[in-house]
């Protein structure tokens, strides 16, 4: 529906005129009187990177210069959904898909798996939260902001009411367990790894197959033989 003199890419129309695209849109769902949801993907941060000729970054890296475009159309958007009736009504979701692979220290890179999730609503106090979370959280932590009656078969949990020992996370070949201090990973090939993330280490700990690498391998097998039983009989599906 975007005119096709906005539509810069193959990703299509920018970040900032997205946002201002949707705000009639929004009005329009608030006035049937319902509560709804909107979902928007950005497309600014991810090749091809085009920054609109409007804009002056401060960069001339384009890849530095496409961040700060993202953050004004961002800043673009809540300084128009401020001025809309249902702002005040609204609980704001920000997460990413992945984050970018810059440290490259183990061969799953965890800055490509580290997103930002940030939950926003005007009448919210803001604090900042370190504790694991994983993008299975977003949905039940949502109903939990909304204090909505929902029934959930999935491996999130509600991240103001519950703390998680362990977080999971899968990269092609390989799946992932992380906790505050080490990262363990096992590949098709059934090579296992952990390693003392914090500090960088390239020690492999799971030789000598101590406490720590055993639990954390039992979970990380044991959401992936669940997973494997619900999508064979079904459960996914249903």
């Amino acid at each position: 529906d975007y005119p096709n003199d906005k539509v810069l890419t193959t990703l299509g129309v920018p970040d900032d005129y997205m946002f201002e695209f949707s705000i009639p849109v929004l009005n329009s769902y608030y006035d049937l009187g319902k509560p709804f949801v909107s979902v928007f993907m950005t497309a600014s941060d991810h090749g091809p990177w085009t920054i609109p000729e409007y804009f002056d970054a401060k960069s001339d890296i384009i890849k530095e210069g496409i961040v700060e475009y993202a953050d004004y159309s961002l800043a673009h958007f809540f300084g128009l959904a401020k001025k809309q009736p249902w702002f005040e009504h609204t609980l704001f979701v920000l997460i990413g898909d992945h984050g970018e692979a810059m440290d490259i220290t183990y061969s799953m890179p965890l800055n490509y798996h580290h997103t930002p999730l940030i939950f926003y609503h005007s009448g919210i106090e803001a604090i900042l939260d370190t504790n694991l979370a994983s993008q299975m959280d977003v949905f039940p932590s949502i109903m939990g902001f909304l204090n909505a009656d929902y029934t959930h078969y999935g491996f999130g949990i509600d991240l103001r009411k519950g703390k998680r020992e362990y977080v999971s996370f899968s990269s092609d070949d390989k799946f992932g367990v992380l906790d505050h201090e080490f990262f363990y990973y096992l590949d098709l090939h059934g090579n296992e790894h952990m390693y003392k993330y914090t500090d960088r280490s390239r020690e492999n700990n799971v030789e000598g197959r101590n406490e720590k690498a055993l639990k954390m391998s039992e979970y990380g097998k044991a959401q992936l033989q669940v997973y494997l039983d619900l999508w064979e009989s079904g459960g996914l599906a249903d």
